[in-house]
C-alpha cells in the first residue's frame, strides 16, 4: 500500500468519524467524550456550579461543567488562549466553603475551557474528593434526571 493510500484511507476514516460524532446529539457526544477520556489519570465527574476565576484581563464567573482531582472544564463564551493562568474559586458543596486553587487552560473547546490544577495541595486534593465523592452519592439517588447548562441553555446531561 503506498503512502498516498494509507493517506487515503486515514482521512476516510477520520472523516466518517467526524461525520458520526456531528450527527449526534451533544448529550450523545459528551457521553463519547467521557468513554474516550477513560484514559484520564483522573476521571472527570460532571457537575454544574458556579465557578468564579481571575485571568490576566479580568475577573469571571461562569459555570463549572465537570471536575476532577486534576482540573475542571468550565463552560464559557470569553476567548482564554490555551496556556493562560487562572485563578479559580468555588464552594465546597459540603462545607459551604471556598475552595480556591490555580489552573493552566490547557485544552479549548467551543463552548469552553479545560484547566489543569497546577501545585495542588495534598489537604486541596482531599477536598476534592470528597467533594466526588458526594457528588458520586448524588447521582446513584437522581434518578431521570435532565441537566441543562445554565449559560446556553443546552441539554447535557
Amino acid at each position: 500500500m503506498t503512502n498516498y493510500s494509507k493517506h487515503y484511507i486515514v482521512s476516510g476514516i477520520t472523516a466518517r468519524l467526524f461525520d458520526i460524532i456531528k450527527g449526534m446529539p451533544e448529550e450523545e457526544q459528551h457521553d463519547l467524550l467521557i468513554s474516550l477520556s477513560k484514559g484520564r489519570k483522573h476521571s472527570r465527574k460532571p457537575y454544574i456550579m458556579p465557578i468564579d476565576y481571575r485571568t490576566k484581563d479580568g475577573s469571571f464567573r461562569d459555570f463549572m461543567i465537570d471536575i476532577s482531582v486534576s482540573g475542571v472544564f468550565i463552560e464559557t463564551n470569553k476567548e482564554i488562549p490555551i496556556g493562560e493562568d487562572l485563578l479559580l474559586n468555588f464552594s465546597d458543596p459540603n462545607t459551604k466553603e471556598s475552595i480556591k486553587l490555580r489552573g493552566k487552560v490547557v485544552r479549548k473547546t467551543p463552548i469552553g475551557v479545560g484547566v489543569k490544577f497546577d501545585n495542588i495541595s495534598e489537604d486541596k486534593i482531599e477536598i476534592l474528593k470528597s467533594f466526588l465523592k458526594l457528588k458520586i452519592e448524588s447521582d446513584a439517588n437522581f434518578k431521570d434526571g435532565v441537566v441543562f447548562s445554565i449559560e446556553h441553555n443546552k441539554k447535557i446531561k
